[in-house]
């Protein structure tokens, strides 16, 4: 089974944090108000410290919601765990074309896929770059969408 974790920017000194997603509703409008004015808040919690025998609590950390990103459960070849959002270099040469081709991991009916940054090709189900082994696909993540916004623009969704 997937290990199912997300990431996030802290809201306050814009640190990548690890762990659990949590959306809360922070503030619920009365029967007169819009219901578009409720309040949520985004989290990313985790295990807390804790010494020997001793209870492990929990922290979290309020997040950015457009930096979130699920993990996709699959490492690239360097064993680095791919979230939502991570650019990849692809080795299309072996695939599709020939030449390699930097692209970014999206989330589109159930899956997660890798599309081109800067075309509107096709996009491709991270499966189809090959198991290098249990878990371990033929990719290398060199950042994400997130902290290269120059890249970010070239997007065409």
């Amino acid at each position: 089974m997937r290990e199912i974790k997300f990431r996030g920017k802290r809201l306050s000194d814009d640190t990548w944090v690890y762990g659990y997603y949590i959306k809360h509703l922070d503030y619920t409008p009365g029967c007169f108000e819009e219901a578009s004015s409720e309040k949520y808040k985004h989290y990313i919690m985790m295990d807390g410290f804790s010494d020997w025998s001793m209870p492990r609590g929990t922290v979290h950390y309020e997040v950015d919601p457009k930096t979130m990103g699920q993990y996709t459960g699959i490492r690239d070849k360097a064993d680095v765990d791919i979230y939502e959002d991570d650019i990849v270099r692809t080795p299309l040469k072996k695939y599709i074309q020939d030449s390699e081709n930097d692209e970014y991991v999206i989330y589109v009916n159930g899956s997660f896929r890798t599309k081109s940054i800067s075309s509107n090709d096709k996009d491709y189900p991270l499966g189809a770059y090959g198991k290098l082994s249990k878990g371990y696909v033929d990719l290398e993540v060199t950042g994400n969408i997130h902290d290269n916004p120059e890249l970010k623009e070239n997007i065409n969704d």
